[in-house]
Formats: structure tokens, sequence, C-alpha cells
């Protein structure tokens, strides 16, 4: 619908990342400072995003998804909070009642539909694409936990896959 991506990241070396090998027109945000972070988002977006996808899942990445959604300027449309990543995170204080309220709806998504498939293979087949940096570096169920500290500490460029 003519909306360009905004990618939020605390590190300036994935957001350099993402300026290489995002479509033209995407925006990158570094939310270290969130609320200068908000105040951005919601100057690109006139007025706040209508869907947050976390692909990370993390205490910080779920809530301040939830804000920006819970920050919209135009109160009466709705918002959508899509988690995809599986990092553990768990929302702070949020009442239901502001999800009912703002009409706010929470989704997790772990798997695409046939349907987001077949647009995948569209898009790959109209090279459409760029591909991620992938870790160059084996990984097991056996060395997870040491995987998942460098997830932590931003030390994986790309996706990890085990």
């Amino acid at each position: 619908t003519g909306v360009s991506p905004i990618v939020c990241d605390i590190s300036d070396e994935k957001l350099q990342l993402v300026k290489t090998i995002a479509p033209p027109g995407t925006h990158t945000v570094d939310i270290s400072d969130t609320s200068k972070a908000l105040a951005t988002i919601i100057q690109l977006t006139s007025g706040g995003p209508d869907c947050v996808i976390d692909f990370v899942g993390s205490d910080e990445t779920c809530n301040f998804g939830i804000t920006l959604l819970l920050a919209k300027l135009h109160r009466g449309d709705p918002g959508k909070y899509v988690g995809v990543g599986l990092y553990g995170g768990k929302f702070n204080d949020l009442f239901l009642s502001k999800l009912v309220f703002r009409r706010i709806s929470v989704e997790g998504v772990f798997v695409g539909s046939l349907e987001n498939l077949k647009e995948l293979v569209e898009l790959v087949e109209q090279q459409i694409h760029v591909p991620l940096p992938i870790v160059e570096k084996e990984l097991s169920l056996c060395n997870l936990n040491e995987a998942m500290e460098e997830l932590k500490k931003g030390k994986i460029m790309g996706r990890a896959v085990f």
C-alpha cells in the first residue's frame, strides 16, 4: 500500500547491514533511545504504525512494539502486534483493557500459510530478493546455549540456523 518498511535495532552495525540489503525506501531506526525512536517512528508513519512485526521476541522488543501501537495518534485505528521471534520475552504491565479499547490485536506466528509460501516463491521467481547473511559457523543443539548467548549479545548478523 505504498508504506516503506521501518527496521529497528540497537546495533548500528546491523542497521548499516540493513541499508545494504533492504529495498529502496526502507528506514532504519536505532531504538537504543526508546523515546527518540518512538518519536521518529511516529513521524515516519504520520501518527504511528498499524502493525509491528517482532522478529526477536525479547522483553525489550515486544514491549517497544506494544508501546508503538499504544502511542498511535489516531487512536481509533486498530493496530496489530505480530510476534515471530522466540527469544522468550514477556509484556510488562499490559492490561487487556488497553488492547480492547485501543483495538490492538496480538498474534503469534510460528510458520507461514500456504498462501505466504506461494507469495514467497513468486517473489523469488521474480528475483525480488536479497540474500540474508548466513553465519558461517556450524551450530548444533549441543552449543545452543552458546549461540543464544551470542544472539543476546548481538554478535550474530542475519540468522542462525541449527
